[in-house]
């Protein structure tokens, strides 16, 4: 007679099982820092309007300074004049229905897994809400302030796209020269800082070349362990580098977001280039919220499913161009 194994005889297959564990691999989680370091505002209760206005006043000038007469009074007043931009809130929301036999049953937390899984895509859709309006509004707004790296800047942003797709990933890529380029059009613009510096929102793709840089990955290594933003990487010619995972990508087409191109977008920001709505520590209606429906009516007298959703009123604009560049690079590293 042969051995009795878990294979042998054949019903032994109907008692044996696989054992599920409860405990959760770690899943990719989008490290996302745009909104940090927009212009935030939240809209008020009661504010009869679902749109934000940002207002911004004329720059200095030397207009109306004449020299004086003694005790001749002038008679030429000057006036300040302000301009302003609209941005009208969207309703963005995501919604989940579970039955209640499969929170009975089911070994994982599908309610609260859903919930998280919210939380992260709204996270992620707001910041690419925010990107796109950035680079949407930077199109062909002041062809310095898009710059493409291997082209000597023309002011044609569409003409510099071009130029800039045809070369090669090594003679597109970020160097020190370039992004110090990005810095002196900044300062040259006025463009305030933040905390005293500009950012550069910088996809790990375009680090991959910055860092063999030495003189770049010597600032990195010795970045102030007390750093001001999460996911800091350091300083460099006067730019702060934080990585982010949400970049912008373009194949051949300028403008157009295409996930399989290889033209990837640093954004390097000054103080208010960008304003967005407020989404934490605000008591406006407009925040975000969860609402979990597990309780039996009319619809559901039996009490059969849960529903769960958020809802939130978000939306981004650019504010003020010459506060911010877009560095358009290319990169090397292959996956």
């Amino acid at each position: 007679m042969a051995m009795q194994t878990t294979t042998n005889p054949a019903d032994v297959a109907n008692r044996l099982q696989t054992y599920f564990s409860k405990k959760l691999l770690t899943h990719a989680v989008n490290e996302l820092r745009l909104n940090e370091f927009g212009m935030q505002a939240d809209l008020p209760q009661k504010a009869g309007s679902k749109t934000m206005r940002f207002y911004r006043p004329a720059q200095a000038s030397r207009t109306g300074i004449e020299t004086l007469t003694e005790g001749v009074p002038q008679t030429t007043y000057s006036e300040l004049t302000t301009d302003y931009v609209d941005v009208t809130l969207l309703q963005r929301g995501k919604i989940t229905k579970l039955s209640d036999v499969l929170q009975m049953i089911d070994i994982l937390p599908f309610l609260q897994m859903n919930i998280q899984n919210m939380g992260e895509s709204a996270a992620l859709d707001a910041d690419s809400i925010t990107r796109d309006a950035i680079i949407a509004g930077m199109l062909n707004s002041d062809g310095y302030n898009e710059r493409f790296a291997g082209v000597a800047a023309t002011g044609d942003s569409s003409d510099d796209f071009a130029t800039f797709n045809g070369l090669s990933n090594e003679a597109g890529r970020i160097s020190r020269a370039f992004a110090l380029g990005c810095a002196t059009q900044l300062k040259v613009n006025k463009a305030p800082k933040l905390k005293g510096q500009y950012v550069g929102i910088i996809p790990p793709q375009v680090v991959h070349d910055f860092v063999q840089d030495q003189d770049v990955l010597r600032a990195f290594q010795n970045v102030n362990t007390e750093k001001l933003w999460k996911g800091q990487l350091g300083m460099v010619d006067g730019i702060n580098y934080v990585e982010a995972t949400n970049p912008f990508i373009e194949a051949a087409v300028y403008g157009t977001e295409n996930t399989a191109g290889s033209n990837y977008s640093t954004i390097i920001t000054g103080r208010d280039a960008y304003g967005v709505a407020k989404l934490a520590g605000t008591t406006s209606p407009w925040r975000p919220r969860v609402t979990i429906l597990n309780k039996a009516d009319k619809s559901d007298p039996h009490n059969q499913f849960t529903l769960a959703g958020y809802k939130v009123f978000f939306n981004a604009l650019l504010l003020n161009e010459n506060f911010l560049v877009v560095a358009r690079t290319k990169s090397t590293f292959q996956n």
